[in-house]
């Protein structure tokens, strides 16, 4: 389901826009976005900054809340670290047909991936203020480099925009 279609069951048809005015009025001291540049280097937090464990707003996933903020509702995405190709809802036809086209020719079955492979996920990162804002940042990404450890450097495939976590960002 659309986040669009989600948020307008609970706040009507301006959803999205208030969605991310709320979350902006509240947040005002800060930008909210920032870009991070092709060739940057990034982290996953560490398992200790117990991300996993955080929710957004109305328990949304992680994913709708980069799209509410970028205003990018598209399905197609693509990975912050590889660049590959990821989707919102793995479900939809032309999700299906990228998997059936890499898995033609294939004839192990571990050589073949599902379309659940190609699950797009709100990725938290955390960007020490050199070229942003301290603090936790979304960006969209596959469940590959998602299950990366901490200690593992990933670099940033092409210009991305990073959404923050509000309420990770907060002092105190």
């Amino acid at each position: 389901m659309a986040l669009k279609s989600l948020l307008e069951s609970v706040y009507g048809d301006t959803a999205p826009d208030e969605y991310r005015r709320m979350f902006e009025s509240q947040y005002s001291d800060r930008p909210g976005t920032t870009i991070l540049k092709k060739g940057m280097e990034i982290h996953n937090p560490k398992e200790s900054d117990h991300t996993g464990d955080r929710k957004a707003y109305l328990d949304y996933p992680w994913i709708k809340y980069w799209q509410a903020f970028t205003k990018n509702n598209n399905n197609k995405l693509q990975c912050a670290c590889c660049g590959k190709n990821i989707y919102v809802d793995e479900n939809t036809a032309e999700c299906q047909k990228e998997v059936e086209e890499y898995n033609r020719g294939k004839d192990k079955k571990e050589e073949q991936i599902s379309a659940e492979k190609l699950k797009a996920v709100g990725a938290h990162l955390y960007i020490n203020g050199k070229d942003a804002s301290s603090g936790y940042y979304i960006v969209p990404m596959c469940k590959d480099h998602n299950g990366k450890p901490s200690y593992e450097t990933m670099t940033i495939a092409d210009y991305v925009t990073a959404v923050e976590e509000c309420q990770a960002s907060l002092k105190k």
